[in-house]
């Protein structure tokens, strides 16, 4: 009930909002080199991950210096980016609000880009407090607070990465399309450590195969019989594997596994992002993950939930992949033969192409 009040709460105070909002800054900027702009994106991880390919291709291709206002669950994503000058951090409360902006509107930024495809609240404050500055961001009914709008691709038919990239042919950026990509880098330190942990999992350098149960809902989780299954299905094909999960699912983990050396259970994000770079093929029911398997070019077969929305699966923007989707709320009723079928074909695809490599 209490959510409930709290979304229709948000409803009024944004429609107030638009009623009141008069964005003066309209005529469009003649943007040069070096001028600053502004990409704001809060929220999950995995959509701090699909704007990094915008914010390299405006650094890189169109010589601005791009800043990035995003929050603490996701700011980490954007720290070791080369392509980012500098990270602002949303503050919540009245006061946090308030500091930002000042802080924000202290910087002069030639534009501003509101990288969320979704009406927010939240951000359509932060835009219409920003002042001195061309706003932009897709065409989703708040078309006040902006400077201009771009009508956004269908998300039916596009990854969200291309829609994303609407903003860097709004300000006709040339850029090699076929090399944008996800980008999380490394760092030399973690690396090093996945590479002896590999040397314990997989001493002969064979294949291999991760298999990630975590999903982050119960409902998205396929099942401890099925992933054993899965496991069982691997073993056969003479490649090794290894159980990724997140510490909340450590238990679910050792009722699944046999082989304790073979799980890899990690809190820090780089050193998971680390493994990931060194698998051959992953298995997924998450989503976030898929972006990674993006950025390293690693084959992906992915498990998910597709209820009530026409939005286009989340896969790979650069990776090969296979997909099998429900359309129910849950994995309740996806079977593990139904997965299988298409699993063993994309498993012996990659295997053999990976042979006629060495």
């Amino acid at each position: 009930m209490l959510k409930k009040i709290e979304i229709f709460l948000r409803k009024v105070i944004l429609e107030l909002l638009l009623v009141f909002a008069r964005n003066k800054n309209r005529s469009r900027p003649t943007l040069e080199r070096g001028d600053k702009i502004l990409v704001i994106r809060l929220n999950r991880i995995g959509d701090a991950l699909v704007t990094t390919p915008l914010i390299s291709v405006l650094s890189r291709y169109g010589n601005f210096e791009v800043s990035v206002l995003a929050d603490s669950k996701n700011r980490f994503i954007f720290e070791n980016n080369p392509s980012v000058k500098k990270i602002f951090v949303f503050e919540k409360g009245l006061k946090g609000f308030r500091k930002t902006i000042k802080e924000l509107n202290k910087q002069n930024f030639a534009l501003v880009i509101d990288a969320h495809p979704d009406v927010s609240t939240t951000v359509s404050f932060i835009i219409s407090s920003l002042k001195n500055t061309f706003k932009i961001g897709f065409k989703k009914g708040n078309e006040k607070i902006y400077s201009d709008t771009i009508p956004p691709l269908p998300k039916e038919k596009y990854h969200i990465i291309e829609r994303l990239l609407q903003f860097a042919d709004y300000l006709h950026v040339n850029y090699p399309k076929n090399t944008v990509n996800v980008e999380y880098p490394l760092d030399k330190a973690n690396l090093d450590s996945i590479e002896e942990t590999l040397k314990e999992i997989n001493p002969q350098n064979k294949f291999l195969v991760g298999v990630n149960i975590s999903a982050g809902s119960e409902a998205r989780f396929w099942g401890t019989e099925n992933f054993r299954k899965l496991l069982d299905l691997i073993k056969e094909k003479n490649v090794e594997f290894v159980l990724l999960c997140a510490p909340s699912d450590s238990e679910k983990a050792l009722e699944i596994l046999a082989e304790k050396e073979h799980l890899f259970v990690t809190e820090n994000f780089n050193k998971f992002a680390s493994m990931i770079s060194k698998l051959d093929l992953l298995f997924t029911p998450d989503t976030s993950v898929v972006h990674l398997a993006s950025a390293y070019e690693v084959p992906l077969f992915g498990i998910y939930v597709k209820f009530k929305t026409t939005e286009k699966e989340w896969f790979p923007f650069r990776s090969d992949y296979e997909i099998v989707t429900t359309y129910e709320p849950n994995f309740k009723n996806l079977s593990f033969e139904s997965v299988r079928i298409k699993f063993e074909k994309f498993l012996e695809k990659k295997l053999n192409e990976h042979n006629s490599r060495l």
